[in-house]
C-alpha cells in the first residue's frame, strides 16, 4: 500500500489528511503483531498471581488486585514500572 505524497498534496491545495483517509477506508495502515500483545498479557497475569495468592491475605476482584489486607510497601509506586499504583485504598 502507498501513501499519497504530502509535498504533492499541499502544492496543489489539497487536504492531505482527506486523501490518506480515503486511500485507508477499509484498511488497517499500522502493522500490528498480537503474538506481542499475548505474550505481554500473560506476563503480566504470571507476575500478578503471586499477589494473588498472598497467605491469609483474601482476593476480592480477579482482573485486579483487590485485597483485604495491604499490600508491601515495595512493592507499590506510581512512577516505576511493573509496581502496582494505589488507586484506591480503604482500611477497616
Amino acid at each position: 500500500m502507498s501513501l499519497p505524497n504530502k509535498e504533492l498534496c499541499d502544492s496543489n491545495n489539497i487536504s492531505y489528511s482527506k486523501i490518506l483517509m480515503k486511500n485507508l477506508r477499509g484498511k488497517n495502515p499500522v502493522q500490528t503483531n498480537g503474538y506481542i500483545a499475548s505474550a505481554i498479557t500473560s506476563y503480566a497475569r504470571i507476575h500478578m498471581m503471586q499477589f494473588k495468592t498472598i497467605p491469609n491475605n483474601e482476593l476480592l476482584y480477579t482482573d485486579s488486585v483487590f485485597l483485604t489486607r495491604p499490600l508491601d510497601p515495595q512493592d507499590i509506586d506510581a512512577t516505576l514500572l511493573g509496581l502496582f499504583k494505589l488507586e484506591w485504598c480503604y482500611y477497616r
